[in-house]
């Protein structure tokens, strides 16, 4: 409600607080003299004014101007954050249908759930027109000022998935054959480069899966707190450690070691801050505003400061003509390369999945360099085996 609609009708509502209307008074036109047209240059008090538990109900006129389309999807924009949506639609037969989707709903209830959306489906011939009626049930957080919807055809919206799909299951792929090249050579070697590295792709798998939401398809959100931040914080932290233990900065970079190791902590300060967030998050302890912002700067921070601390080092090595640091430099301009592509073309594919190529590529490389530096450490202590012998 917060952009003019585009509609050969303009947008009604009507306030429910009691949330006691049922679909049958809507369609009979018992209610139709407390609906409202929203007036975007002014809004109603009450469309700014969210209580919790209270209800809106929107007549939405829609017509299928499609001569093949007759299926449809009414998805809600990413930040809207309701207790649970009720699409009714009534057909020529007389009969009402209620499609149910929402926060409070199990993802097997929802009528449609794709990476956790809240999709509604809409069913209307070519050519024809329909009034239909949404409800919106407010929660604790509930702003009605951030809710907009998208009416896409059905048949985008799952060739949409289907590639999604498959760029998730050739990364994820990719990253859990590379955990499990590398677990035998850290057990062989207990190097800890390795073990970084394995902490490493799992932490980004993990927050991966997180980011596009398949895993709440099976499972319900449990918390509406900064999940993803928190696990950015994790995969910036293992970044660091792998950082410091693949360019040994404990023994080449001494000062710079010591700069990473309170880059280290002060990541884990954010980390623990961001776990306490969620925590009495989920536990209905309302989080002051500043603390949350203070949160999400600290993450800013760590990942500005620690992508400029890890590669710093590594020019230097590498005008020192250590190999293995050339590598990581390159990895490195892989992950810059995907997140400025990332940002820069967010609104297609490439630019979509961008983020993820380059953090694939990324890896790929770390696991090159790691091997140019297990051979240079093997041939070292060779080295120093065939001087201790002479």
């Amino acid at each position: 409600v917060q952009e003019v609609g585009i509609s050969d009708m303009q947008l009604q509502y009507m306030e429910d607080p009691s949330c006691t209307t049922v679909a049958h008074e809507l369609f009979t036109g018992m209610m139709d003299h407390r609906f409202k047209v929203v007036d975007f240059s002014d809004p109603d008090p009450v469309l700014t004014e969210n209580k919790s538990g209270s209800c809106f109900w929107f007549r939405i006129y829609f017509v299928n101007r499609s001569t093949e389309q007759f299926s449809f999807h009414l998805q809600r924009n990413e930040f809207a954050e309701f207790d649970e949506y009720n699409l009714f639609q009534r057909f020529d037969n007389e009969h009402i249908t209620e499609r149910r989707s929402g926060n409070l709903l199990h993802p097997r209830i929802k009528d449609v759930n794709i990476s956790g959306s809240d999709d509604l489906r809409i069913y209307l011939p070519p050519g024809e027109h329909d009034t239909l009626y949404l409800k919106v049930t407010l929660g604790p957080e509930s702003i009605l000022s951030d809710l907009t919807f998208t009416i896409s055809t059905q048949q985008s919206v799952l060739s949409h998935d289907r590639s999604k799909r498959l760029v998730f299951g050739l990364f994820t792929g990719i990253l859990l054959i590379m955990i499990l090249y590398h677990i035998p050579l850290f057990v062989r070697g207990r190097e800890n480069s390795y073990l970084y590295y394995i902490l490493y792709i799992l932490a980004f798998l993990f927050f991966f899966i997180n980011k596009e939401g398949y895993i709440y398809e099976l499972i319900p959100r449990l918390t509406k707190a900064p999940i993803t931040i928190f696990l950015l914080e994790i995969f910036l932290l293992f970044y660091l450690l792998f950082g410091r233990a693949y360019l040994d900065t404990r023994n080449t970079l001494q000062s710079w070691d010591t700069i990473l190791l309170i880059t280290v902590w002060f990541t884990v300060g954010g980390l623990i801050l961001n776990f306490t967030i969620i925590l009495l998050q989920g536990l209905g302890v309302e989080v002051p505003f500043f603390i949350e912002l203070g949160g999400l700067a600290i993450m800013f921070v760590s990942a500005i400061g620690c992508l400029f601390l890890a590669i710093v080092p590594a020019m230097i090595l590498t005008r020192d003509n250590f190999q293995p640091a050339r590598y990581f430099l390159f990895a490195n301009l892989f992950l810059i390369l995907g997140i400025a592509t990332n940002y820069a073309l967010k609104d297609y594919t490439l630019g979509k999945h961008s983020l993820e190529f380059g953090v694939t590529l990324q890896i790929l490389t770390f696991s090159i360099g790691l091997s140019e530096r297990i051979n240079l450490l093997k041939k070292s202590k060779e080295v120093a085996q065939r001087r201790i012998i002479d």
